[in-house]
């Protein structure tokens, strides 16, 4: 047997005993060759210890086999982690490799994709909130003559986007508050982004479904510069007489900062103020007490996104689409009855 270096399709295909071709299209992913004849190939690429030569392959097929996966760059951004997480597994499986790219400059974005294109030409792009949302990103990914998949835009399609059921996992966890007694319920959220319209929508049917009107002051509007602004919003909200009892916010980290800001105050949670976060950070099970949330499948997304992209768009496949992508309340200890 010849050295790992030295392997090729013809040792593959002679130890597997099919033909090359065979293996090839294996290895390509192709979704019609017969399981008896995969299972061959794949065990006797086990067994040799072949890999194939990336950049012969790039050379025969026009393909960069990369993908850029790009999100904004946030304090405590688990969100985009878990993504890649997701998205990382799927690359793996078909041979593609990703690029990851936190972006700090909104103003210069579009020119910032032009970049990528030019440097590394993926085949390509998964655009999380809200760049699923620009415009002009999109118009230079579509110049480029490059596939895209965006995460939860504004406007969803079955061939590239991702979506999960953020109204149903929202109305449920505000449910429960209602459920416990609580009538002054305060959101904190974005309300200028689909991600945020949507947790309104599961925050107003759940408070229809008590036949409770929406009272305005009882809402906080991100993003903000600073955490101390947040600090000083929810500061605000607390110290009113007719305060709020509980707090539901747009993610698990503005969660943290109600924390902070009740403990600064002396309120306990969840006896004096319940709250409910978003995306169930792993962190936030730490908190004490630990935090209610509303699970939202992000390592799935990942894996949705780049799934959808690579299969379906890239590789022309069909996309066998099996992920979990329902939101769920987590109940833990932050949320108490209305004393």
């Amino acid at each position: 047997m010849k050295t790992d270096k030295n392997l090729t399709v013809h040792d593959v295909a002679r130890v597997a005993g099919v033909s090359i071709k065979t293996v090839s299209r294996v290895l390509n992913n192709d979704p019609t060759v017969r399981d008896k004849n995969k299972e061959k190939v794949l065990s006797a690429v086990a067994v040799t210890g072949y890999r194939p030569d990336l950049n012969a392959r790039r050379l025969r097929t026009g393909q960069s086999y990369l993908i850029c996966l790009l999100y904004f760059d946030y304090v405590s951004n688990s969100y985009s982690s878990r993504l890649v997480s997701g998205a990382i597994e799927v690359c793996d499986d078909f041979g593609f490799d990703l690029m990851v790219r936190p972006v700090k400059d909104r103003k210069s974005l579009a020119e910032q994709v032009r970049n990528i294109a030019a440097r590394s030409n993926p085949d390509g792009y998964i655009l999380t909130p809200p760049m699923s949302d620009d415009k002009d990103v999109i118009a230079v990914i579509e110049e480029e003559n490059k596939s895209v998949i965006k995460i939860l835009p504004m406007e969803l399609d079955d061939i590239s986007c991702v979506n999960c059921d953020i109204v149903a996992g929202v109305r449920e966890a505000v449910n429960h508050l209602l459920t416990l007694g609580h009538r002054r319920v305060a959101i904190l959220n974005f309300f200028k982004v689909r991600g945020g319209l949507l947790r309104y929508q599961g925050y107003e049917e759940a408070h229809r479904q008590f036949g409770l009107p929406i009272d305005s002051t009882l809402q906080i509007d991100g993003p903000m510069e600073s955490d101390e602004d947040y600090e000083r919003a929810i500061r605000q909200m607390l110290s009113g007489e007719d305060r709020p009892t509980a707090f539901f916010t747009f993610n698990d980290y503005l969660a943290t900062l109600v924390y902070k800001v009740a403990s600064q105050m002396k309120l306990r949670i969840p006896y004096d103020l319940s709250v409910i976060g978003y995306d169930d950070d792993p962190s936030s099970k730490n908190l004490w007490p630990p935090l209610s949330t509303v699970h939202q499948p992000v390592v799935n997304l990942g894996r949705a996104a780049a799934g959808k992209l690579i299969q379906q768009q890239i590789l022309k496949q069909t996309y066998n689409h099996s992920e979990d992508l329902k939101c769920r309340y987590i109940q833990r200890s932050s949320c108490g009855p209305l004393l």
